[in-house]
Parts: C-alpha cells; structure tokens; sequence
C-alpha cells in the first residue's frame, strides 16, 4: 500500500506542491510528480559571476525572483557535449546562439534580445560549475543553465545541475502503476535528463513533460481534471443507458 500525507479538496488530492494525486471517485487517475527534490536528489553548484563565488542554499527561481527581468535559461542539449567540449575563450552569447534554448523560468517582462547581447563573459564561466558536478557519480546525467538579466544583456550566474534517484523513487512508482495509476513526470529540466529519469523510475516516456514552466504544468493538471469529469460523464451515461435497457425489459 502506498500511504501518502493529503490534504483533501474535493476531487483533488494535494501532496505537496511538486506531486498531484487527482481522484474520481474512489479510482485514482494519475500522479504528477516534478523531479527536483521529489523523485531526485538534485546537486547544484550556482557561481555568483559578479562576486567570482560558487554560491549554496539557493534556488535558482528565488534568484530569478530577486530582479524584474531574469530569466533562467537552460541549454537543452547534453553539456558534455556542447559545453564541456567547447573553447573556454569563446563568448557564451555565441554558444547560446549556436545551441538549443528555453527559457524554464523568468521575471517579466523579459527582453529575449537581452539573453545574446553579452560581449564579456565567456564559456570558461559556465564549464566551471559542470567541473564540479563531474567529480561525482551521477545517475541522472547533467545539465547547465545561466540566469540572464535580460535587460542589461548580461550573464549573471551559471548553473549546473546532476542527480540521483531518492532510494524510495523506483518502489513507490512500481506501486502506484501496479494500482493503475498513470504516473507523469513534469519538470522544467531539459528533455535528456527527463527522459533518462523515466528510464530509471519505470515511467512511460508519454507521460514526461521536458522544459516545463509554471503554465505548461497548470495546462496539464487542468486536463486530467478534464479527463476525470468526461470519465464520470461517460460512466453516468452508461449506467443511464444500463437502466433504461434494464426499464425497457421489465416492461417486456
């Protein structure tokens, strides 16, 4: 049996505010689960670029949070490949314009013309905290991000990001699928480590959700609650044609 802690609402199940358990009736439907700090034990080493200062107890949003016009950009394609090879000298303004993007967080309104206009920092500054995270043994494989000021066209942190598995992860999924429930990964991570997480865990590679914001997982609890109201509608139609067809015998 998988006991989690609730907090009911009529047919919604708030866990916490990374995992949803949604209900009808008394069938579960479906968990959301983010992956930092819920299904992973994520290491991340942040350098202060002003200060030259690797920075700890932060999160990355909460930075963001802190000056209209940030924005949390990762680089979607895998760093080992695309930054830890690259020249150090070289601008990340250019590596940026080179490689695949998203924005997975930001403090608008942003100037996405901003996130290129740095002519100063290079990419020595993005594959040091990478260095870091390369000394250890990581199960979910890296990634690398920078907080830009958009509005100052300038690099002001550089992120990267490694993982493992919490030991209860790949039980509790195999039991909650066991119940029939879908289990869904949405997290703001790039697509690589979302896909490679669902490897670990057991979860089908349909129910991720790679570079998620804030809207995207809202979007996608909306529609299971969705789901749920059409799967009780059909049910209600069916046990209403159930009865008529049993209504319509009985006078026979």
């Amino acid at each position: 049996m998988v006991l989690l802690t609730t907090s009911c609402s009529h047919n919604n199940l708030f866990i916490s505010k990374h995992i949803y358990l949604l209900y009808c009736e008394i069938m579960k439907i479906a968990v959301v689960f983010d992956s930092a700090g819920t299904l992973v034990k994520i290491m991340r080493v942040i350098k202060d670029l002003e200060r030259n200062k690797f920075i700890c107890n932060r999160q990355t949003v909460d930075i963001v949070d802190e000056k209209k016009g940030r924005a949390l950009v990762i680089i979607k394609e895998d760093p080992l490949e695309v930054v830890d090879k690259e020249n150090p000298e070289k601008l990340i303004s250019d590596l940026l314009k080179e490689v695949d993007i998203g924005i997975s967080y930001c403090n608008p309104p942003i100037d996405r013309n901003g996130i290129f206009r740095d002519n100063k920092t290079k990419v020595k500054e993005l594959q040091e905290p990478l260095n870091v995270l390369k000394r250890y043994d990581v199960e979910t494989g890296y990634g690398s991000a920078l907080i830009i000021d958009t509005y100052a066209g300038k690099v002001e942190y550089t992120i990267a990001t490694a993982g493992c598995l919490f030991p209860e992860v790949k039980d509790t999924i195999k039991q909650l699928k066991d119940l029939g429930v879908k289990v869904f990964i949405a997290s703001g991570d790039r697509k690589g480590f979302i896909k490679r997480l669902a490897q670990l865990t057991g979860v089908n590679e349909k129910y991720i959700m790679a570079e998620a914001h804030q809207e995207l997982k809202r979007d996608l609890i909306i529609n299971l609650k969705k789901e749920i109201h059409n799967t009780k509608k059909r049910k209600k139609e069916k046990s209403l044609e159930e009865e008529q067809q049993l209504n319509q015998s009985l006078d026979i």
